[in-house]
């Protein structure tokens, strides 16, 4: 019974990490997105001032 008990932990254990590997991968992908976009709608509103939006 001890192994059974054992090995669920290791499962839960490595289901973390796991999770924690999502997070680390979305986070690092979604950060220069956001980061981009202040920059993005400043440098579009100087090139073109009839917009007034970010995606129009």
């Amino acid at each position: 019974m001890s192994n059974l008990v054992h090995n669920e932990q290791l499962k839960m254990i490595a289901n973390l990490f796991n999770n924690l590997a999502v997070v680390s991968l979305a986070t690092g992908a979604l950060t220069p997105l956001f980061s981009g976009i202040p920059y993005t709608s400043k440098r579009n509103a100087n090139h073109h001032p009839e917009r007034k939006g970010l995606f129009c």
